[in-house]
């Protein structure tokens, strides 16, 4: 279970910073 959460989490902040890379391009 803490890996699937875990798993969550990392597409999350993965998908966030795509989100500013383009935002500030």
């Amino acid at each position: 279970m803490h890996n699937i959460w875990g798993g969550i989490y990392y597409s999350n902040n993965i998908a966030r910073s795509t989100h500013r890379m383009h935002v500030n391009l």
